[in-house]
């Protein structure tokens, strides 16, 4: 990319998308991700390594062994879906929350998706 640094990695889910379903949380590979975050931002390459839709189960894999906690978790959050336990979870352990709502929901919210 030649660049010096990249300034947000982030782990987009725990999980393929397509196995979301699926009992499987990808435990160990999210471990060996993480740590090669840590090992790039270690270097100086990445200057902050976060986590998207992870949820308490995912983040608590992590935390363990890690020696930079994520920042940032981005999860999914608007009028009809608004995960105050998750929340509150993150900012008790000084994880920032930042909220997405997808934009292709041309049609308004319903409660599972997000969208109708």
């Amino acid at each position: 990319m030649d660049i010096e640094y990249i300034d947000r990695m982030i782990i987009h889910a725990p999980k393929q998308w397509a196995e979301y379903d699926k009992e499987d949380r990808h435990f160990e590979g999210n471990r060996e991700t993480w740590r090669a975050l840590e090992d790039a931002y270690k270097a100086g390459k990445i200057h902050a390594i976060d986590v998207s839709n992870f949820q308490v189960e995912d983040i608590e894999n992590i935390l363990p062994s890690c020696t930079v906690k994520p920042m940032v978790n981005q999860i999914l959050t608007h009028i009809s879906n608004t995960p105050k336990e998750l929340i509150a979870y993150y900012q008790q352990h000084n994880i920032l929350v930042v909220a997405y709502s997808r934009i292709d929901c041309p049609r308004g919210f319903d409660e599972k998706s997000g969208c109708h």
